[in-house]
């Protein structure tokens, strides 16, 4: 059961009913008697600087002041810019993180590539040699002696090797499943319908 009103619920204070519940001074609510009223004082400008030569008191008011909407969404808005910088700051930290346990892989290098399970047939191996061919954006486009794979790939995926092939990657590109299939002794993952 709720403690709270459903209005209280969803938005987190109390209902208002008319202008009494906004934090204005007394005598600039009962001059207002009409919409036009209260739109002629939204829209007044509101001034710094008063006179000194003038001892009357002049009433200004914000319009910020006018109610607690506004000042709540700017609350949002700063909250909002600075979850946005604490994300930030934890992604950088994230980024060096790994920058510190992964090796650093240059276009030229040997990787392995894993291949997942539904990929490959079950006798088939669990990983093919490659070599990197393009880097852009922290992955890697990986070359195989059988073409380019198509996905690129993140450097969490790859691990180093000194093991090589032939310098030569054909141009072809081909899915991993493709790759896996053509380096499988077993004829790789694929169901045959026809029989």
């Amino acid at each position: 059961m709720l403690r709270d009103c459903p209005y209280k619920a969803l938005f987190g204070s109390e209902p208002k009913i008319g202008l009494s519940s906004e934090n204005l001074p007394n005598d600039i609510l009962q001059s207002i008697t009409t919409d036009e009223d209260l739109n002629e004082l939204i829209n007044t400008e509101v001034s710094d600087e008063v006179d000194s030569d003038e001892k009357e008191d002049v009433s200004t008011i914000n319009k910020e002041s006018l109610c607690d909407t506004c000042v709540k969404e700017k609350q949002i808005q700063k909250e909002r810019i600075e979850a946005f910088e604490r994300q930030k700051r934890a992604a950088e930290k994230m980024i060096q993180a790994s920058d510190k346990k992964l090796v650093i892989i240059e276009v030229g290098n040997y990787v392995l590539v894993n291949i997942p399970k539904v990929d490959r047939g079950p006798l088939d191996t669990q990983n093919i040699i490659g070599k990197v061919v393009d880097k852009k954006n922290n992955v890697y486009q990986i070359g195989t002696r059988f073409g380019i794979i198509n996905t690129w790939l993140s450097r969490n995926v790859l691990q180093t090797t000194d093991a090589e092939f032939i310098d030569e990657v054909p141009d072809t590109i081909l899915t991993l499943r493709e790759i896996a299939k053509r380096h499988s002794q077993f004829g790789g993952q694929y169901y045959d319908c026809s029989s």
